[in-house]
């Protein structure tokens, strides 16, 4: 399994939300590190360094993110 990650998401925790609508693109996978209580017993429970995740899918220049 091949792993890439986006020069503009490696070592940063956050980017704004134009900036991320101009560049995502469909196919690329969210992952997400919660401070939330559930998100920790989620993590816990699963030995899981996420608690949620979403896919980014463009259509007709509308971005999607489930």
């Amino acid at each position: 399994m091949m792993t890439k990650i986006k020069p503009l998401y490696e070592n940063t925790d956050t980017i704004t939300e134009d900036e991320f609508e101009r560049i995502a693109e469909t196919g690329d996978i969210l992952l997400f590190l919660t401070d939330h209580t559930s998100g920790k017993i989620q993590r816990i429970l699963t030995s899981s360094d996420y608690d949620h995740v979403a896919m980014v899918i463009r259509v007709r220049g509308d971005l999607m993110v489930f």
